[in-house]
């Protein structure tokens, strides 16, 4: 069975969303403006859009996502999915793994 990966790339200009399999093929990618003056919440939401978009336009449900990992401007703590500090964009102690979920 094959497995996926989804990546997010979370910028100052752009949110950026690629889908692979196992053998590191892109399977759908995807990018919208981030327009970082927004509430973190906002942008988040747009984040969650657009993975379920490319998850859905690559025929598959988010069950067939393996794992997912995002890349943000700033700190962010792996082990708790807290953006702790992100310099252009209005994330502060902001718990982006629980909200992903």
């Amino acid at each position: 069975m094959a497995e996926y990966y989804l990546g997010i790339d979370l910028g100052g200009t752009n949110i950026a969303v690629g889908i692979v399999d196992s053998h590191y093929h892109i399977i759908q990618k995807a990018s919208t403006p981030t327009r970082a003056q927004r509430p973190a919440d906002e942008i988040t939401a747009d984040i969650a859009a657009l993975c379920r978009k490319l998850v859905t336009d690559a025929g598959l449900t988010m069950a067939d996502i393996d794992f997912a990992g995002m890349a943000t401007p700033g700190t962010a703590n792996s082990d708790t999915g807290v953006i702790e500090y992100a310099n252009n964009v209005p994330f502060f102690m902001y718990p982006m793994c629980e909200k992903l979920s």
